[in-house]
């Protein structure tokens, strides 16, 4: 397979073989000032000498040339440079497509164009032709990340710009829009799936619009103790069914007015979590005047928001593919870690703290990574909040990273972060993403780890490393950017993944009557496989925590598990956490832990939620006899100190 090198514009080279000296020089003119280096010729002669010289990425050939016309001319240069170069014919008398068809094929040719030239158009057929080798710069939106100060227009500019976003970028621009008073509307756009739109009013999120309507309000207000599931049952049966449940229950007195505005912040946080996915996105942000309302989101209530959905939503394949433009960028701090106190269970926490002391100004992003080289690291989702929520930011000069022990290591973690990727995964891409996407991901990739920019005096390890993942980003870039071979890409990988998504379901069923009928290890046993597989439903660590804590461990080892546990249910997405089976699930992990108090209100969470889920009933009994008993015999030995304490005294007496 040829290798695509990567390259700047101005390392591109074109040469133009027109022999009108006028058009020879326009051409030569229009391209330079685009930015590409342009050699001018004005017969077969010169070009082929100018090709045995340098390397030409791309051949603009009149084909009416004197002595040698330029269908031949093309043959030769195709001979002597090979199949990398691009030609792209010209003439002013021939304009018969069937002739510059025939043209094309022989000599494996791109186009064509006919005189008098119009440059702009002729221009951006060049670009394009050329738009696998010229280096991608960052999307506008990320270059915030170096940028202290930037204005709504700035921010509205940069969002704008980078259309198509990642899913995972909708964080980003949220914190942004929150943190400018904007107000307006955030129209968010899929091919797959319904639109979206987030509603700002200075800077306040005050409404969330969905095409999914399910409404949370009924188990929030049981979750936080506001009402009773009783009380929900009684006022979504009673009259009255076009208003909702929070109004029933406060017209009922069994609720207050500032109960159901807590709560519906709580849902609009839910329904937010729901629009980020792993897909790819066209935002637009369009200036309306709306009004406040009572109930809203303000910039400061985002931080946690943003840290869960990091932990719970992102890929280490998106993080890696976002890191690879800021290796050789110092990390500068701008302020302390955000929200630490509301972060409790996040379990990027540790890490975000460790970062922080990492950064000194002048190490790099790579080195501050380097130094969490463990698979399962949480520094890259620590490191992303960090600069999401401006703790950090980026320098602007790039360092030049010499750390060759360091690149190896880093290059070894990607090649197995991606062992099992398609090729949507290899490029750290959302799938279904096209177009533009496809062309930035190949291309931030290809100048970390391109075989060309390996220095010379790189180890061999260093450089067969790159070989082999660069040969596997650029299969999967040329399938991807040429349109027929993605459609039927993207087929044989639908089916491929009905296929096993089904598989996995049917697995996961029989691992869920596993648990239901007491079989732990054998429920625990095909969890633990679920959990590998990529796109499973989100929830599944519910039910691995619910089996694994049931396996039990040894009494050493308890603080370690139920450490790993309550990382694995943080990881459930906001939207998932909401059902007896979570509370259940998080009732049994406080209680393994020695947490009882904290167990109880979940178990009894899950039952108020589910009233006939009899294992969260026969878990509450259990842990109530525990807890009785526990106090009765603390109890028993207070009565007994107490007695020999003042026994003996009365004795002495």
């Amino acid at each position: 397979m040829p290798i695509v090198r990567v390259m700047t514009k101005a390392e591109i080279r074109i040469l133009i073989v027109e022999d009108d000296p006028t058009q020879g020089q326009s051409l030569q003119q229009a391209f330079k000032r685009v930015g590409y280096d342009p050699t001018w010729v004005t017969n077969a002669e010169e070009a082929l000498n100018q090709s045995k010289m340098f390397e030409f990425q791309l051949a603009l050939v009149d084909c009416m040339l004197p002595k040698v016309n330029g269908v031949d001319l093309s043959r030769q240069l195709r001979k002597q440079a090979g199949e990398s170069l691009k030609i792209i014919f010209t003439s002013g008398i021939m304009k018969d497509p069937n002739f510059f068809k025939k043209a094309i094929k022989d000599v494996n040719g791109l186009d064509y164009v006919t005189k008098p030239f119009d440059l702009e158009k002729l221009i951006k057929s060049v670009d394009e032709h050329l738009a696998d080798l010229i280096e991608d710069d960052r999307g506008e939106l990320t270059q915030l990340f170096s940028a202290q100060k930037s204005s709504l227009e700035k921010k509205l500019e940069a969002i704008q710009a980078s259309n198509p976003v990642h899913g995972f970028n909708l964080p980003y621009i949220i914190y942004l829009l929150a943190q400018s008073d904007a107000t307006g509307v955030l129209e968010i756009n899929s091919e797959n799936s319904p639109p979206s739109s987030i509603s700002f009013y200075g800077g306040k999120i005050i409404q969330v619009h969905l095409p999914d309507t399910t409404s949370y309000m009924g188990v929030l207000l049981v979750e936080m103790g506001f009402t009773s599931s009783t009380e929900v049952e009684s006022s979504l049966s009673s009259s009255g069914q076009n208003k909702p449940i929070g109004q029933k229950l406060i017209e009922a007195g069994a609720l207050s007015p500032h109960a159901v505005q807590v709560v519906m912040q709580e849902q609009m946080a839910i329904r937010l979590s729901k629009i980020i996915k792993d897909a790819s996105f066209e935002v637009n942000f369009k200036n309306q005047d709306l009004k406040a309302t009572e109930v809203s989101l303000r910039a400061h209530q985002l931080p946690p928001l943003i840290a869960d959905w990091i932990s719970s939503k992102f890929t280490r394949e998106f993080l890696s593919q976002f890191f690879q433009n800021w290796l050789d960028h110092p990390v500068k701090k701008l302020a302390d870690l955000v929200d630490r106190e509301r972060l409790g269970d996040w379990p990027a926490l540790k890490a975000a703290e460790q970062v922080l002391s990492q950064v000194d100004g002048s190490r790099s992003a790579d080195e501050i990574l380097s130094q969490f080289p463990e698979e399962d690291s949480m520094a890259p989702f620590a490191l992303y909040y960090l600069l999401i929520t401006q703790s950090l930011s980026f320098g602007g000069i790039k360092k030049k990273n010499q750390d060759f022990a360091g690149r190896l290591q880093r290059l070894k973690r990607l090649e197995k972060e991606r062992e099992d990727a398609n090729y949507f995964g290899l490029l750290g891409l959302p799938q279904g993403a096209r177009g533009k996407d496809v062309h930035r991901a190949y291309h931030d990739l290809a100048k970390y780890i391109h075989p060309d920019r390996i220095e010379p005096e790189a180890p061999q390890e260093l450089r067969d490393i790159a070989q082999r993942l660069f040969a596997r980003i650029s299969e999967a870039y040329q399938v991807l950017s040429n349109d027929e071979k993605r459609k039927t890409y993207m087929i044989e990988l639908e089916r491929g993944r009905a296929d096993e998504l089904l598989e996995s379901e049917e697995k996961f069923e029989t691992a869920k009557d596993h648990l239901l009928k007491g079989r732990y290890k054998e429920a625990h046993s095909l969890l633990k496989e679920l959990r590998k597989v990529k796109g499973v439903r989100a929830d599944v660590n519910i039910y691995y925590v619910w089996a694994r804590v049931k396996v039990g461990c040894k009494p050493q080892d308890k603080m370690k598990l139920s450490q790993k546990l309550t990382d694995d249910l943080a990881r459930v997405p906001s939207e998932d956490r909401h059902n007896a089976h979570y509370f259940y699930a998080k009732g049994l992990l406080y209680a393994f832990s020695g947490q009882p108090s904290k167990a109880r209100i979940h178990l009894s969470n899950a039952i108020n939620v589910d009233p006939k889920f009899a294992h969260a009933k026969r878990e509450l009994i259990n842990l109530k006899g525990k807890m009785d008993s526990e106090k009765t015999g603390l109890t028993k030995d207070i009565t007994q100190v107490m007695s020999l304490l003042f026994g003996g005294k009365k004795k002495a007496g």
